[in-house]
């Protein structure tokens, strides 16, 4: 479980404001999700990326002018950018661990059934 944080930020309308997150010491997640998450709504995701990186995926509905995001091994920054008064919201990231089919190299033998004869 990790830790979490609260940050509030108060910047200008029309500027920019960055928040960080850190991803989970040991996690070997690839992705990282960012959330908005309006009073009284369910979160929305904004976009994903893969870290280490910036191959963002955004959801239908988000501008790239409007949001931003970036990342390490293990940190993501998320951009919002010309900021607005409805831009005043709670933000939230999130990564997991992604899940891994195992192959097992040994083969199964089906159990050969034996019956004695039965004499007549």
């Amino acid at each position: 479980e990790q830790e979490q944080i609260s940050v509030t930020k108060q910047p200008l309308q029309g500027s920019s404001v960055k928040f960080t997150c850190k991803v989970f010491d040991g996690s070997d997640s690839t992705y990282i999700h960012w959330y908005q998450a309006p009073a009284g709504e369910a979160p929305h995701r904004l976009l994903y990326l893969t870290l280490p990186g910036s191959d963002l995926k955004q959801e239908a509905g988000f501008s790239s002018d409007k949001f931003s995001a970036y990342g390490t091994q293990s940190i993501s920054n998320l951009a919002v950018h010309k900021l607005e008064k409805t831009d005043s919201t709670t933000y939230y990231c999130a990564t997991w661990d992604h899940t891994v089919l195992q192959k097992h190299s040994h083969s199964v033998q089906k159990p050969t059934l034996y019956s004695p004869q039965q004499p007549f």
